[in-house]
C-alpha cells in the first residue's frame, strides 16, 4: 500500500550545527538584538549626567523705561540698556565658579537724558559646605548611571545565556523529531511489509482476512503517526528560526538539517564547584549585587540631603563708568576701582519630610537587597543541584532505554522467526513491533533530554556562552 508523505513548503536543505545556529542566533535574535540596546541607553544617561559640570556660556540683555516719583508732584524718568555675559562651571566638591562681565547704559531727565555706561569684570564661587559638599554626592547621578550601565550588561549577559539554552533546546528538540521521524518511518516499513505477506496468504488461504484487517488498521496508525512526525518537524523548525534570524519569512522555504557538534560538556561538575561557578558567573545574581551598590550609593546621598543648606559665597571684581562706553571699559581695566563679597547663606527646613522620608525609603531598600541577595543565592544553589541531578538521572536513562531497545528488537526479531513458521500471531506481532518503535523513541527522548539537561546545567553556571564559544567537549548523542 503506498503511502503520501507531508508536503513540506521547504524546497532548500540547509545543513546547520549547534554552533552554527548559536552563532547565527548572536548576530540576529530579535531578543538579543533589543537587549543590545540597553547598555547603551545608559550610557546616553551617563552622558547626560555629566552634564552637570559642563561649562555654561550665557548673555542677557534687557532695555527698562521707569518713573520714579521723587514728591507727590514730581518724578524721575529714567532709561536703562543691561548686557551681561558669563561663564559658569560646577567641579565635583560642588563649588561653581563664573565669570562675568556687566556693560550697563543708563540715562535719566535730570542729567538730561546724557548716558552713562557703567561696566563690571569679575570672579564669582559659591560653595555648599553642609548639604550637597564632596564629590561623592556631587558625583551621585554619574556613579548612579556607571552602575546602571553594569546592571544592563548583566542582564543582556543573561539574555545570552536564555539565548544559547534556548537555541540548544530547540535544536535537540527538532533533532529529536527528525530521528523519531526515522523510527515511525522503520515501524511504518515493518507494518506494509507485514500487511504484504498477510495479503499473500489471504489469497492462498492460508490465513484468515481478520489477521489482514489487523495489518491494515496497524499500517493507517503507523501512517498517521509518520503525519504527526512530520508535522512537528515543522514546528520545530519554526521555533529554531525564530531564535536564529530576523529574516523569519526568508527562512519558510529552507529546510533545516540539524547535525550534532560539541558544544557542552558532557560529566557534570561536583555540587561545590558547579555552586561556586554560578556564584561567579550568572548575571543574574551579578545584577542584583549592581543594586546593591546602587543602593549603598542612593543612601549615602539621602543621608547628606538631611543636613541644612549652609553655602559660602562670594566675588571679585572692578568697576568702571563713564560717559563713553570705551572708556568705561579701559576705566575697568585700570583695577583701580575693585568689589568683593564674600557671605554665608543657611536655609534650615524645620520639619525636613521629604529628605527624611527619602532616607528611610533607601535604608529599607537597602535591606531589601540584602535579602534579595541571600534568596537568589539559595535559589542558584537549588537551581544547580537540581540541573545535577537531572543530569545523572538522564544519564541513567539513556543506559536503561538502550537496553530496553536492544531486548525490544531482539524480541521482535525472535517473533517474527516464530510467525514465518505460524508459531506466532499477528496481533502479537504488530504489538511487539509496536512495543520496540516506542522504546526507539524513548531511548531517542532520553538521548536529547540528556542533551538539554547539559545545556540547562550550563545555564545555571552562567557558563552558557562561554563553552559554546569555546566549542568543546564530546556530545552524548548519536543515532541508534
Amino acid at each position: 500500500m503506498g503511502f503520501l508523505s507531508f508536503p513540506f513548503v521547504a524546497s532548500e536543505e540547509v545543513p546547520l550545527s549547534l554552533s552554527d545556529c548559536i552563532r547565527m542566533a548572536m548576530q540576529k535574535n530579535l531578543s538579543l538584538s533589543l537587549k543590545r540596546l540597553d547598555p547603551e541607553i545608559s550610557k546616553a544617561q551617563r552622558l547626560s549626567a555629566q552634564g552637570d559640570f559642563d561649562l555654561n556660556f550665557s548673555i542677557d540683555h534687557s532695555y527698562s523705561e521707569s518713573d520714579n516719583p521723587t514728591s507727590p508732584s514730581s518724578f524721575t524718568t529714567s532709561h536703562e540698556n543691561s548686557h551681561s555675559t558669563g561663564l559658569t562651571q560646577k567641579i565635583p566638591l560642588g563649588t561653581t565658579f563664573g565669570l562675568t562681565n556687566t556693560f550697563d547704559n543708563s540715562a535719566t531727565n535730570t542729567n538730561r537724558f546724557i548716558d552713562n555706561y557703567s561696566t563690571f569684570w569679575g570672579a564669582s564661587f559659591t560653595q555648599p559646605l553642609l548639604k550637597n559638599f564632596g564629590s561623592k554626592i556631587n558625583l551621585f547621578n554619574i556613579q548612579s548611571a556607571e552602575i546602571e550601565i553594569g546592571i544592563q550588561e548583566s542582564l543582556y549577559q543573561n539574555q545570552i545565556d536564555l539565548t544559547v539554552t534556548n537555541v540548544a533546546n530547540a535544536f535537540f528538540e527538532l533533532l529529536f523529531s527528525r530521528q523519531d521521524l526515522e523510527s515511525k518511518k522503520i515501524s511504518l516499513q515493518y507494518a506494509e511489509r507485514l500487511q504484504s505477506e498477510n495479503q499473500a496468504r489471504v489469497e492462498i488461504g492460508t490465513m484468515t482476512k481478520l489477521d489482514l484487517s489487523q495489518a491494515n488498521s496497524e499500517v493507517s496508525s503507523r501512517q498517521e503517526e509518520v503525519l504527526r512526525a512530520e508535522r512537528e518537524i515543522r514546528t520545530q523548525e519554526n521555533t529554531l528560526k525564530l531564535l536564529i534570524t530576523d529574516q523569519f519569512e526568508e527562512w519558510l522555504s529552507k529546510e533545516i538539517i540539524p547535525s550534532l557538534d560539541s558544544v557542552f560538556e558532557k560529566s557534570p561538575p561536583s555540587l561545590k564547584k558547579a555552586f561556586q561557578n554560578a556564584l561567579t558567573n550568572r548575571p543574574d545574581l551579578h545584577v542584583i549585587k549592581k543594586s546593591a551598590e546602587q543602593r549603598n550609593l542612593t543612601l549615602h546621598y539621602r543621608k547628606n540631603q538631611d543636613w541644612p543648606q549652609l553655602d559660602l559665597s562670594g566675588n571679585y571684581g572692578f568697576n568702571g563708568l563713564d560717559r563713553n562706553p570705551g572708556s568705561s571699559l579701559r576705566d575697568t581695566s585700570e583695577l583701580d576701582k575693585d568689589q568683593w563679597l564674600i557671605g554665608l547663606a543657611l536655609k534650615i527646613p524645620l520639619q525636613n519630610r521629604s529628605a527624611i522620608g527619602a532616607r528611610q525609603q533607601a535604608q529599607l531598600q537597602q535591606q531589601q537587597i540584602l535579602i534579595e541577595i541571600k534568596q537568589k543565592e539559595q535559589s542558584i544553589l537549588s537551581e544547580v543541584d537540581n540541573a545535577i541531578g537531572k543530569v545523572l538521572t538522564d544519564q541513567k536513562r539513556v543506559e536503561s532505554t538502550r537496553n530496553t531497545r536492544e531486548f525490544g528488537q531482539e524480541t521482535v526479531e525472535a517473533e517474527e522467526e516464530k510467525f514465518k513458521q505460524g508459531a506466532s500471531t499477528t496481533f502479537t506481532l504488530l504489538r511487539l513491533q509496536r512495543d520496540y518503535s516506542e522504546a526507539k523513541s524513548k531511548e531517542i527522548r532520553a538521548k536529547i533530554d540528556l542533551e538539554k539537561s547539559l545545556a540547562e546545567l550550563h545555564r545555571v553556571q552562567g557558563l552558557s556562552l562561554i563553552y559554546a564559544q569555546e566549542n568543546k567537549s564530546v556530545s552524548s548523542l548519536s543515532n541508534p
